[in-house]
């Protein structure tokens, strides 16, 4: 948890018994004193809470989290067994408010939501001192928390001055997650008139800030009251190019409050041309005292044509993973499914396939495993596949991209030609993913053996029939990540900013090792720098081995000792009568060895090989049969 402390430069020093509220952080040891808590609900914690966030939560009203640092706050839940609304007052000590420009300051987020329902709290004055829910009889207003980042509230106590009261912060939420209470104090702040436009949309470069050439485009964006007094209307206002400017007035429902935000959107939209034009977005507010933060700019263009959509499949997935299973049955059908309209990777976690700077990269958007990203804009269940699909396909695509390649035993090199259907003015970036299908030699623990949880198969698993874990022997690996160049997120200037509709636009990345007795794919993602969504992508099989590996008719294949020095022994099982030869093969792709050379009945097979005179290093064992080849990789140590 990373907190942000702000102390007031204008906090008030005083002497009485009944000061205004200093800071109170929540990092000592127990409950504050002068504060208080009451339960009214009575409800039962979710078990589930427990484990996720910190046992003992179920006994109090409010508790301190993390408990093991110095660094804590306040949190309390509305997630109930049975599920239910929650009803958790924290009231602070009484305080004198002093000054008409008084108010009180707090921090708060939500931690932990598990169905990302947003929660509730309302700020509630006692001025009688009492300690009873009964005694707060004045609602200041509420917070609604959806977001894990800690964010800075207030609220004016104006109406208070002279008097001595209490805050309570009650949270009200049903079923939704659990609410971040930090940093409260009260502050004295001088009066201030200050509204800012804090972000526009469409942004520059997305998918949304293209249409067909003709048609509307929305634009909106969020206001943040940084002065001091309540909101209650103001005006927006953009500008097309040199056209004439439009201007609406936005009154919110409710009034934004001091460090409030509030969304708007223009009625009368942008109409989409072939020229990618500047629009610039402002907010007016009478007596607006800072005018440096009250405009920003996007982009908008139209297109005549839609590129072929190729969607991106980035499964956060490990062999640790029991439900990743899950995630391979998944992406597997959906690639059969589309073959022609999507590009799987699946990015391992703390396993051998594990390529660090592309894990640690999707680490940063999935909140446990297995998990899926498509383009990078949406988090979901690989189970959403294709509901997902269904409604992100059709998406625009920015650019028809084609695939060049130039191999040459481990090297390859890959040339990207990008022809987009409407003019840009972007940071448009390209990405270059490695992926080999068919990886073998990693067991994967299977929660579904069994069948207690429900099926999970494809056409060549059937989790709920294999054991957990699934045998190294048998398990097979699809679609895995084998590296990401030149990082995940690209290098500014692999496209030009500025691109005109029509045109095509080439770049060579610089050449890469792969494994040529591997199904190896390359697969290119075009990439929006601002953002780092994937507008499109375009793969190429570099080496193609899949198709004759599951038409060899070896169902498996394992080669121990691995390491070996001497004696290496080659176990794998023959599904019909075939001409075999067994060979080793070094990483250049040469043929070192030639084990055995016959024809062979359908059975399992053990050989052993001699391998004492040859170097230490990487090889494979390559099987080919009548129906194709399959190789397994092991290594000599001396």
């Amino acid at each position: 948890m990373k907190k942000l402390l702000l102390a007031s430069a204008l906090m008030l020093s005083m002497s009485a018994a009944k000061a205004q509220l200093a800071l109170e952080n929540f990092n000592a040891a127990g409950i504050p004193a002068g504060w208080t808590m009451i339960n009214v609900d009575g409800k039962t914690i979710s078990s589930a809470l427990n484990a996720k966030i910190v046992t003992g939560l179920a006994t109090a009203a409010w508790m301190k989290w993390p408990v093991t640092t110095t660094d804590s706050m306040m949190i309390t839940t509305s997630l109930f067994t049975p599920s239910g609304t929650c009803d958790r007052w924290l009231i602070t000590p009484a305080f004198n408010v002093t000054s008409v420009d008084m108010f009180i300051a707090w921090f708060d987020n939500q931690p932990y939501s598990p169905a990302g329902l947003p929660d509730n709290m309302e700020l509630w004055v006692s001025t009688t001192g009492g300690a009873t829910v009964a005694s707060f009889t004045t609602k200041l207003g509420a917070s609604a928390l959806s977001s894990t980042t800690s964010t800075k509230k207030r609220i004016s106590l104006a109406a208070f001055n002279g008097q001595s009261i209490k805050v309570a912060f009650r949270s009200t939420a049903t079923n939704a997650g659990v609410v971040g209470l930090d940093n409260v104090q009260t502050e004295i702040v001088a009066p201030l008139t200050d509204l800012q436009l804090t972000s526009v949309t469409p942004s520059s470069g997305s998918l949304q800030s293209y249409a067909a050439v003709g048609s509307p485009i929305t634009i909106a964006g969020t206001v943040k009251n940084n002065g001091t007094s309540p909101i209650t209307s103001y005006k927006v206002n953009y500008q097309v190019g040199a056209s004439p400017i439009v201007t609406e007035t936005k009154t919110p429902t409710t009034a934004i409050l001091s460090l409030g935000t509030a969304s708007f959107s223009f009625t009368a939209p942008v109409s989409a041309t072939a020229a990618n034009t500047a629009v610039k977005v402002w907010v007016e507010l009478t007596g607006d005292a800072v005018k440096t933060n009250d405009s920003l700019s996007t982009r908008v263009a139209g297109y005549t044509t839609k590129p072929t959509k190729k969607l991106l499949y980035e499964e956060a997935t490990g062999t640790w993973c029991g439900w990743c299973p899950r995630g391979q049955v998944y992406m597997d059908s959906i690639y059969h499914k589309y073959p022609n309209n999507v590009s799987v990777v699946a990015v391992h976690n703390g396993d051998g396939m594990t390529v660090s700077a592309y894990d640690s990269y999707i680490g940063t958007f999935v909140g446990g495993y297995p998990s899926m990203l498509v383009d990078r804009r949406l988090e979901a269940d690989p189970s959403a596949a294709f509901t997902l699909y269904g409604t992100e396909s059709t998406k625009y695509g920015l650019a028809d991209m084609a695939l060049t390649k130039t191999v040459s035993g481990t090297s390859a090199t890959i040339k990207v030609d990008v022809k987009p259907t409407a003019s840009t003015n972007a940071d448009y970036r390209l990405v270059l993913v490695i992926t080999e299908d068919r990886i073998t030699g990693y067991s994967q623990a299977n929660y579904y053996s069994g069948g207690a949880s429900g099926a999970m198969k494809n056409k060549e698993f059937d989790f709920a029939t294999l054991p957990n874990p699934v045998p190294a022997s048998i398990m097979k690996y699809d679609f895995v990540a084998r590296g990401i160049y030149p990082s995940p997120t690209g290098t500014a200037g692999s496209l030009p900013a500025t691109m005109t509709s029509g045109m095509t636009y080439s770049y060579t990345f610089p050449a890469v090792t792969i494994d040529p007795t591997k199904s190896t794919r390359a697969i290119v993602l075009l990439v929006n720098g601002s953002d780092e969504s994937v507008l499109n992508t375009q793969n190429i099989y570099l080496t193609n081995v899949s198709i004759k590996e599951v038409a060899a008719g070896v169902n498996s294949i394992q080669v121990y000792p691995n390491p070996a020095s001497e004696v290496l022994t080659t176990k794998f099982t023959l599904e019909n009568q075939s001409n075999v030869s067994i060979e080793i093969v070094d990483m250049l792709g040469k043929v070192v060895k030639t084990i055995a050379t016959k024809n062979l009945t359908a059975g399992t097979y053990e050989v052993p090989t001699n391998v004492a005179e040859m170097a230490s290093g990487i090889y494979l064992v390559k099987i080919t049969t009548d129906g194709g080849s399959i190789t397994e990789r092991f290594s000599i140590a001396k």
